[in-house]
């Protein structure tokens, strides 16, 4: 299946908005989901402490719980992406390899 990423005018204003660096590592992310490339699994490895019988606290390997708050982080981006959406539903999209142009000239200038 192939997948169409356009975007509306509206965020291509906003994406035009950040700086380049940024703007350019949202790229790469939004076209590694295209090409179908998923993050890493996550298997945390948690040790459970209990108190009185019952569970009480949780410790994770630090490198679990940076897992854990980039997820919640892009799970909060997807939220902000789908309200976005639903509130420019009706604005014409603009190609991502157009995207992709107009993003890479900015940082020629």
């Amino acid at each position: 299946m192939e997948y169409i990423i356009e975007f509306k005018s509206t965020a291509l204003k906003d994406l035009q908005k950040v700086n380049t660096i940024d703007s350019k590592k949202l790229l790469t992310k939004i076209a590694a989901l295209k090409d179908g490339i998923k993050g890493d699994v996550m298997e945390f490895k948690p040790q459970i402490i209990k108190k009185n019988g019952e569970n009480e606290f949780v410790v994770l390997p630090y490198g679990d719980y940076l897992k854990m708050m980039q997820a919640l982080e892009d799970y909060e981006d997807l939220i902000d992406l789908r309200k976005a959406k639903k509130e420019t539903v009706n604005e014409p999209g603009v190609p991502f390899k157009d995207v992709e142009d107009i993003i890479n000239s900015k940082t020629k200038m």
